[in-house]
């Protein structure tokens, strides 16, 4: 469902792009790119704390069947 770069940065496959654009994608910081045949690449710039960042994209994954590793 994701590959996580580190822990500011994540692709998601675009199931769940409007979940994350919704709760992830208006958080302060939060830019979101397309890659082509990849997914959406979620980066939180420093603006939002990551913990933050981190709930909400998991929140935003989870009716898709995605999670993040602890």
């Amino acid at each position: 469902m994701c590959t996580e770069r580190s822990r500011d940065e994540v692709v998601v496959c675009d199931v769940a792009l409007p979940d994350v654009r919704a709760l992830v994608g208006v958080l302060p910081g939060v830019v979101l790119t397309h890659l082509p045949f990849e997914g959406t690449r979620v980066a939180n710039l420093g603006d939002t704390a990551t913990g933050q960042f981190r709930a909400a994209l998991a929140q935003a994954m989870a009716p898709h069947g995605g999670a993040l590793a602890d």
